[in-house]
């Protein structure tokens, strides 16, 4: 498991999927919003990442910026040929996605 130095976001490989769990409530600005956003550009370069799971079982806010992360991440990906599941979205991040489609 890799863990950034404020602990807000882990990784780890589980049957063949790289798994990021976002552990902050709060993805806002500053350096939480900076560790999400890096995480997933070393993700997107990485060739063996081609399924990946993001877990936003703790995520209860989140700014435009990580939505704007999570599209260029998505398409990254699907340009070779990966694919990228959301899981334990809350109801009101749910909400935010929803609109943002």
């Amino acid at each position: 498991m890799i863990m950034n130095d404020e602990s807000n976001v882990t990784t780890r490989e589980e049957s063949g999927c790289f798994v990021v769990l976002l552990t902050e409530p709060r993805i806002t600005e500053g350096s939480v919003l900076d560790s999400v956003l890096a995480v997933l550009d070393e993700a997107g370069r990485n060739a063996a990442t081609a399924r990946v799971a993001i877990d936003f079982q703790h995520v209860e806010l989140m700014s435009s910026g990580v939505i704007g992360g999570l599209v260029r991440f998505y398409r990254q990906l699907a340009e070779h040929g990966g694919r990228v599941v959301l899981c334990g979205v809350r109801p009101p991040v749910a909400s935010v996605l929803k609109v943002t489609r």
